[in-house]
């Protein structure tokens, strides 16, 4: 599938003359790409120890994809620069949800709002993310009940949204073929189970 991303702007091809961009600030200029072995896809994560798909993340056996941790917009900030230098096709980010949730979420699209305020002010009002990953049809939660997967319509604006909407505006500024998504994982889903998705994921798009 093709990955695209709307901007509410055409990109700028020269740097302002009085305010440089959000990314022309953070980064460092675009490096050549590679590949780390055969790893094609990056899944990451935030530094929770107490959080499933924190520990997921850490057991989960990953022949092709790389796992990566962040902690906090400076963890984000590496995680760009990263990805910059490295051909990956495909990036996913994943946290908890809520206990009570019944079903696996998959972010309909990632906003410029972190808090009460704005990521980047002069930055897209929005992205949109790949939504059509494969999930498992035989995920189970603690009391032995499948588990179903929908794509959000509406958005969060705390740091799993802060972190994807960087990455999606870096992956449009700099024109990699970078396909990114992003999943909530109720936290009535055992890790072991997380594992497996993650898992599933190593094998089939990779």
């Amino acid at each position: 599938m093709e990955f695209t991303l709307p901007s509410s702007r055409p990109l700028r091809d020269t740097i302002p003359t009085n305010k440089q961009s959000y990314l022309q600030k953070t980064l460092p200029r675009p490096m050549s790409t590679t590949t780390i072995g055969q790893q094609k896809t990056l899944i990451y994560t935030f530094y929770r120890w107490q959080c499933s798909t924190y520990k997921a993340l850490r057991q989960a056996e990953l022949t092709y994809s790389k796992p990566y941790y962040i902690r906090g917009l400076s963890g984000a900030r590496r995680l760009m620069v990263h990805l910059r230098s490295h051909a990956y096709t495909n990036v996913i980010g994943i946290a908890d949800y809520r206990k009570n949730a019944r079903r696996i979420r998959i972010e309909g699209k990632f906003v410029n709002r972190f808090g009460k305020g704005m990521i980047d002010e002069e930055g897209s009002a929005e992205y949109l993310p790949i939504r059509e990953l494969p999930i498992l049809d035989d995920i189970t939660d603690k009391q032995g009940r499948l588990v179903e997967s929908y794509v959000a319509t509406s958005c969060y604006n705390g740091s799993c949204n802060r972190s994807a909407y960087l990455i999606a505006q870096m992956i449009e500024e700099v024109k990699l073929p970078t396909k990114l998504s992003f999943v909530h994982i109720p936290r009535s889903i055992p890790v072991a189970q997380i594992k497996r998705l993650l898992e599933y994921w190593d094998r089939e798009l990779n």
